[in-house]
C-alpha cells in the first residue's frame, strides 16, 4: 500500500511579511489619528476652561460689594486635568489669565480684559 502525498500547510514567509507589514501600517494610520484627536480636544479644553473662568470673575464682580473682579481666580473655578489655568496680571478693573495645555505646550490661550474690556481668547500669553 502506498502512502497518499503529505501536502504540507501553514503560510509562506511573503505571506506573514505582508500580514506583518499591513498590521504595521494600521497601527501607525492609528497612533497618529489618536494623537491629532487628543491635541484638538485638549485645545477645546483650554478654550473652554477659558470661557469658564471668565464667567466666574463675572460672577465674582457682580456678587463683590465693590463691583470690582477679583485679584485671583475665584476657588469656584476647577480647570480641566490637562490644563493649567493661570491668573497672569490684574487690578480691580480688568485681568488677564492664561491657559496652557500641560501635555501639549504649544496649546496656550489667554483672555485679557484690561485695555477695553474685551473677553476674546487669543492664542499665547499675556
Amino acid at each position: 500500500m502506498t502512502t497518499p502525498f503529505l501536502k504540507k500547510r501553514g503560510f509562506t514567509i511573503v505571506e506573514v511579511m505582508i500580514c506583518i507589514f499591513i498590521i504595521g501600517i494600521l497601527t501607525v494610520a492609528t497612533a497618529y489619528g489618536y494623537g491629532a484627536w487628543r491635541h484638538s480636544v485638549v485645545d477645546k479644553e483650554a478654550k473652554n476652561d477659558l470661557q469658564q473662568v471668565i464667567a466666574s470673575m463675572k460672577s465674582s464682580r457682580n456678587w463683590s460689594d465693590s463691583g470690582s473682579y477679583p485679584t485671583a481666580i475665584p476657588s469656584s473655578f476647577e480647570s480641566s486635568n490637562d490644563i493649567d489655568v493661570e491668573y497672569a496680571i490684574g487690578d480691580s478693573s480688568g485681568y488677564c489669565i492664561s491657559a496652557t495645555g500641560k501635555t501639549f505646550s504649544d496649546i496656550i490661550y489667554h483672555v485679557d480684559t484690561r485695555s477695553q474690556g474685551n473677553e476674546q481668547i487669543e492664542s499665547g500669553k499675556c
